[in-house]
């Protein structure tokens, strides 16, 4: 007996169980492939022994090992030593918690060498909760760890420029508000910190300043991204005014709009100086000529014009009164005409000095005995025994002062005090100051006081003060001034001490 049976069904779900065998086959290789040759670095970590059970192709060609030296290693072999402190702490919070995070560690090649990693490690558990073993990542972030190594450097560099550069440096918003500035601005303008940071960059520019830097901002600024070099005044926090020069630069935002501006500042004081110096010494050399040529051709005939006084005054001695007062001011006015030209030939043509020890003391009541001051103005001198010998010229010396005393007295035209004071320096030299209770010399004028020819007095050329202090340079000395309108000025000549004694 023959029985058939339709094998059609079972020999469809036989092909359909061998095609699902072999799309499982290829999905566990892919798989397979995927998990080999991931980016990434996969291990499997027993819990029990900490040891290495499984692990991607990856981590081996990363360190430089085969799959067979890493299997059955201890997991902290395979980090650098320089890391091992956090290591352990990361997992003795495994132990705790079951996984980890996000753990920046360094992961040791073969030959020594270490790859920054981000460790993350979930675990399997068996069916009472307990550990079997981890699953870790190592992700290397060796790329980026140089980039912000290489940022951080950068920034340290920077930071390290920006606070020792002699230049100040300022960064601040497009409105204009104190982002940050370096030690040399602050130490410019005598501001703290804290209380630049509360200010606006306006806020130590001069009004008269506003309008060009609005220009600049506009013109050259957001339009090119930096300035040329420009110059104009800063305030500082006591209300001084000092030139400075500026260079300022444009920093964009990501979306290419103005973020911040910054400024490279420097304080020009002294060059201006210089420059002034400079400029009065080209203006002397010039006036020292023209001096020397008028007060030579203006010497003679005065010369004689005084002589043909003495001798009218001789033949006339019996005259009329009338007679006899035109001529003494005639005689007067050649005087005073004489001294102005030798004053002149002074200034232009400063004598050799004829050094010798001198005590400043004696020179001033010297001086004082040859002035005749009004009775409305009262002389008080506080002179100091201890000042040391200085080495001057005593002809010189006694101009200086007795140009500066008479000064004092025509300051005070309604009378006064006039304190003179001698005292030993900080550098053992002699300071002698002049101190009168007049009118004061207004802050615009200050600046012109000691410029030949530059005179507010209805007498005089303006030469006084400009003798005085090219003398007492000439001593390797300087003068210095204080005055206050309507309280009186201060002027202090200070001289070093003699290098003979």
């Amino acid at each position: 007996m023959l029985v058939f049976r339709d094998s059609t069904k079972r020999k469809k779900a036989e092909e359909k169980l061998k095609q699902a065998k072999d799309e499982l086959k290829k999905s566990e290789e892919r798989y397979q492939d995927l998990y080999e040759n991931a980016p990434d670095m996969f291990l499997s970590v027993d819990a029990k022994t900490t040891n290495i059970v499984k692990c991607n192709q990856t981590v081996a060609t990363n360190l430089g090992y085969t799959k067979k030296e890493i299997i059955g290693r201890h997991i902290f072999e395979m980090y650098h030593p320089d890391c091992m402190e956090d290591v352990k702490k990361a997992f003795q919070s495994f132990r705790e918690t079951g996984e980890i995070h996000n753990a920046e560690l360094q992961v040791k090649r073969k030959d020594g060498t270490k790859i920054d990693v981000i460790l993350n490690v979930s675990s399997i558990l068996d069916e009472q909760g307990n550990i079997l073993h981890s699953r870790s990542i190592w992700r290397d972030i060796t790329i980026r760890k140089r980039a912000e190594n290489a940022q951080r450097e950068s920034e340290e560099r920077f930071r390290t420029l920006f606070e020792m550069s002699r230049d100040a440096i300022m960064f601040a918003s497009i409105d204009g508000r104190i982002l940050n500035v370096n030690q040399a601005f602050l130490d410019m303008l005598n501001y703290t910190k804290n209380e630049i940071q509360a200010c606006n960059f306006q806020d130590f520019t001069p009004k008269k300043w506003e309008a060009m830097e609005n220009k600049i901002i506009e013109n050259q600024i957001l339009k090119r991204g930096y300035s040329d070099v420009y110059e104009k005044e800063y305030i500082q926090k006591d209300g001084t005014i000092i030139p400075i020069e500026i260079r300022t630069g444009l920093l964009r935002a990501e979306a290419g709009n103005p973020g911040q501006m910054f400024g490279v500042v420097r304080d020009i004081s002294e060059r201006k100086q210089t420059e002034e110096e400079l400029r009065r010494r080209e203006n002397l050399a010039v006036l020292g000529q023209l001096a020397a040529g008028v007060g030579h051709e203006l010497r003679n005939p005065l010369a004689a014009i005084k002589t043909a006084v003495y001798f009218l005054k001789m033949i006339l001695e019996e005259s009329e009164e009338e007679v006899q007062k035109s001529l003494d001011v005639l005689e007067n006015e050649v005087a005073i005409s004489t001294k102005i030209i030798s004053s002149l030939l002074d200034f232009a043509r400063p004598k050799p000095l004829k050094q010798r020890k001198i005590d400043v003391n004696e020179v001033i009541q010297t001086t004082l005995s040859h002035i005749t001051a009004p009775e409305m103005i009262k002389v008080v001198t506080q002179l100091d025994e201890t000042v040391p010998f200085i080495l001057a010229d005593l002809d010189q010396l006694t101009q200086v002062f007795g140009n500066i005393i008479s000064n004092a007295i025509q300051a005070m035209p309604e009378g006064g005090q006039l304190f003179i004071k001698s005292e030993v320096s900080s550098l053992q030299g002699a300071d002698i100051s002049f101190a009168d209770s007049g009118v004061g010399i207004p802050q615009e004028t200050m600046e012109k006081i000691f410029e030949p020819l530059f005179t507010t007095k209805a007498k005089g050329i303006g030469l006084g003060l400009a003798v005085a202090k090219t003398l007492v340079e000439g001593h390797g000395g300087r003068i210095e001034v204080e005055s206050k309108v309507g309280k009186g000025s201060t002027f202090t000549v200070r001289l070093p001490c003699s290098r003979t004694e």
